[in-house]
């Protein structure tokens, strides 16, 4: 253990040496997720804690920075669930592209639809380890990103998953904005045990088009924005140990929006329109309620909106066959970043 500290320790002083510059660069978070989920397949549940990390910055030039630190994530209530990471990553970033290579916190960099990438997920799995790549334009950007999760348990020889995402933003007029993209997600799992039912393997995804309208700039200070949306979404899944067809599933959602000053009302409907699968098959980093058709009501309140700190609350309301089941959730974002350079 000594021995890793020490070479830790050098580490930090050659870089610092060579470097040209150095910075601090990291997020306090604090997640509360209760799902009262009486009607639907989707477990009921809280999730409640920090997903907290720092990282000091090597900047050998402007564009470069060598990034060591850690990562904490705690779960209130649940002592033996207090876990520290390395965050170790190398980033190149200029006006038009960002290169990252290493591990970070997933959250500070992806952002994708609950039916791809839940946040619910995405906080349970706070550390991304792999490669992301994005290119970014005034009127359009995409990414492309590999996250290797790896040899995750005694039975899975390997695991990853990988996205795409791309947004062309069309401008109408100084107030109006048309967006066009897509977000995509393909899980891969093998098994270690190539005799299990013939093929271990299993190819899981989803992939999401979206068209939305947003209006701003209002005469009235008190309103920030209104935007529609309408999302086509596609889940697909071949388990080989089960079969070697694709399974697939369809549906629409359409989404409006209205965002006050400190606070903001929302409402969307997922229509399931097509199913092919004999059983039920789990996207596991996406939400379990898009199994079913459902309507969600959302109710945000911005108690604090700066550079400095966010904090934000949801109350939404389910709409299901069965009955209306309730969400409630609450983030709370503090930033963490300086910069300085040598003269």
């Amino acid at each position: 253990m000594f021995s890793v500290k020490r070479n830790l320790l050098f580490l930090l002083l050659c870089a610092t040496a060579f470097a040209t510059g150095f910075s601090i660069d990291g997020n306090f978070r604090g997640v509360f997720d209760n799902l009262e989920n009486k009607f639907g397949k989707e477990e009921s549940g809280t999730v409640f804690g920090t997903s907290s990390d720092i990282s000091f910055g090597f900047l050998p030039d402007e564009y470069n920075t060598v990034l060591l630190g850690v990562h904490l994530f705690q779960t209130f209530g649940d002592k033996r669930n207090q876990d520290f990471q390395p965050l170790v990553s190398y980033k190149f970033q200029n006006e038009t592209n960002t290169f990252l290579f290493g591990s970070v916190q997933r959250l500070n960099f992806i952002e994708y639809h609950d039916y791809v990438l839940s946040k619910r997920w995405q906080f349970e799995n706070p550390v991304f380890e792999g490669v992301y790549f994005r290119n970014k334009h005034p009127s359009l950007q995409w990414s492309v990103w590999v996250d290797w999760i790896g040899f995750e348990s005694k039975d899975t020889r390997e695991r990853f998953l990988l996205g795409n995402d791309f947004d062309y933003f069309l401008k109408l007029s100084e107030r109006q904005e048309l967006n066009f993209g897509w977000q995509f997600l393909y899980d891969h799992i093998a098994s270690r045990d190539r005799n299990y039912h013939g093929d271990p393997v299993q190819d899981i995804g989803a992939v999401l088009g979206k068209v939305s309208y947003k209006l701003d700039d209002f005469a009235s200070p008190k309103v920030n924005f209104f935007e529609t949306a309408i999302r086509g979404m596609l889940t697909y899944d071949r388990q080989r140990q089960y079969t070697s067809n694709y399974h697939t599933t369809f549906g629409i959602e359409p989404s409006a929006k209205i965002d006050f000053k400190r606070c903001g009302f929302g409402y969307s409907h997922y229509f399931k329109i097509y199913e092919n699968a004999p059983y039920y098959y789990n996207l596991e980093t996406g939400d379990d309620r898009f199994f079913d058709n459902f309507g969600q009501f959302d109710i945000n309140a911005h108690f604090l909106d700066s550079k400095f700190a966010k904090i934000e609350f949801t109350l939404s309301f389910i709409f299901t066959d069965g009955g209306v089941n309730n969400r409630q959730t609450m983030q709370a974002i503090v930033p963490i970043k300086s910069v300085w350079n040598r003269k």
